[in-house]
């Protein structure tokens, strides 16, 4: 049985919904989604389509490097208009984005994703034929490979 892509996101989605009230006792009055630069218009839409199923409704939808610009500058990094900075998101794949400061907020200017250069290739090409820590026969290192964690590679004026 094939099920639509869309419908298993929803489920999960309804489950974080579940966990979501019980913890907070009400909906969210807002909800956002951290996705890929790299991601077009059908994968978003297919992500938006999931929210509202699970009956969060529409979400805002923010890319990782934006995302991790924002926080940049709530930490107290200064990102004046103009200035630039490049995002390496290193997580199931990888992606590096360039995102800028703007007037309105920030700007992604480009995205790379190279989907097989994620963790596990990481991990694989670092520490080669370590055991996997799993022990099922499978051959991975044992280095700690954090996924879904954005990091700053370098920081440049345009």
């Amino acid at each position: 049985m094939k099920v639509p892509a869309v419908e298993l996101l929803a489920a999960v989605l309804r489950m974080v919904r579940v966990e979501a009230l019980g913890a907070v006792g009400g909906a969210p009055a807002q909800v956002r989604a951290v996705v890929p630069a790299s991601w077009g218009p059908r994968r978003r839409n297919v992500l938006r389509s999931a929210f509202d199923r699970a009956g969060f409704g529409a979400p805002a939808l923010v890319d990782v490097a934006t995302a991790v610009a924002w926080h940049l500058v709530a930490g107290g990094v200064s990102l004046s208009v103009g200035e630039c900075v490049v995002v390496c998101d290193v997580g199931a794949g990888f992606e590096a984005s360039v995102v800028c400061r703007t007037e309105a907020g920030f700007e992604v200017l480009s995205a790379v994703a190279v989907p097989d250069a994620g963790g596990h290739a990481v991990d694989v090409g670092v520490a080669p034929g370590q055991p996997s820590p799993g022990g099922g026969g499978g051959r991975r290192s044992q280095l700690p490979v954090v996924f879904g964690i954005s990091h700053v590679c370098t920081t440049f004026t345009r």
